[in-house]
């Protein structure tokens, strides 16, 4: 920049010497009165000249200094240019061979996410196949066992969630079946409901009915341990018929004394039955 400078401040003094003593008419005139003067006046004009020079000198240069700045870009942009075309051919050549691979494969464009994990995996582990054709078979095989492992897990799966649902249902029939021994008339009642209507446990209407029988069966039995006359000649009953209970005449007739004492009149009736019957023992 100083240089530059320099070159202008030159230029400039030249340009003042000569139009200053050419205006004046006086040039040759101060050369041949005045040989001092007329010396400074050629060093000015030399001066002036070399500066001219050395300012043409430098814009040239900055010319050419500029030259090699401009190519290297527009190199890095060709570079960077090919690089891209190369990409956009092979996602081209991508796209025709996938476009390609579906139209042979039609079954498969519904798993397109497996199909590229497979072709992701083949590719990661350097498989490089004999042909175009011989990729996409390779491909397709890969895909659809991947597929069929798949279908193989979920089957295991909804077996095994089956399994486990049966077991749980299984596991509450259990207990809701123990729970009903163990309670009275009412929650031998609700277990056959249960199993007439399906409700928690598996319908089966067997065993709703035999539910019902025993929900009967304790009722009678509550009522003749409390000394109702109807309960007491229905258990006489059971114990004589063998309904529900194992067959017993000793015991029905016990009932059957009993249930005429707390007055219930067609006890005696079926006493009377049971003597004339013969039934003295068990059978």
């Amino acid at each position: 920049m100083a240089g530059i400078l320099g070159v202008v401040c030159g230029l400039v003094a030249y340009l003042f010497a000569v139009v200053y003593y050419a205006g004046k008419g006086r040039l040759e005139v101060t050369a041949q009165t005045d040989p001092t003067k007329a010396r400074n006046v050629t060093r000015l004009i030399w001066v002036g000249v070399i500066g001219l020079y050395a300012f043409l000198w430098l814009i040239e240069k900055n010319k050419e200094t500029k030259t090699p700045q401009e190519n290297p870009n527009s190199s890095a942009a060709s570079q960077v240019e090919k690089p891209n075309n190369a990409a956009e051919a092979e996602a081209q050549v991508a796209a025709q061979f996938e476009n390609d691979f579906y139209e042979k494969y039609p079954d498969l464009k519904p798993y397109g996410s497996v199909v590229d994990a497979v072709a992701l995996k083949l590719q990661a582990s350097g498989y490089r196949g004999a042909s175009r054709e011989a990729i996409m078979e390779t491909i397709a095989k890969a895909a659809r066992e991947k597929l069929a492992d798949t279908a193989n897990q979920k089957a295991k799966e909804a077996e095994r969630k089956d399994a486990e649902e049966k077991e749980k249902i299984e596991k509450a029939r259990a207990e809701m079946e123990l729970q009903a021994a163990k309670g009275d008339y009412y929650d031998l009642l609700r277990m056959g409901e249960r199993y007439r209507d399906g409700d928690g446990v598996p319908k089966d209407l067997a065993k709703a009915r035999d539910y019902f029988a025993k929900a009967v069966l304790r009722l009678n039995q509550d009522e003749a341990a409390k000394g109702d006359p109807h309960g007491l000649l229905r258990m006489g009953e059971r114990y004589r018929d063998g309904d529900g209970v194992p067959k017993d005449f000793d015991k029905a007739r016990d009932y059957f004394i009993k249930a005429i004492a707390a007055g219930e009149p067609s006890a005696t009736d079926e006493l009377s039955k049971l003597n004339q019957g013969g039934a003295t023992t068990n059978q």
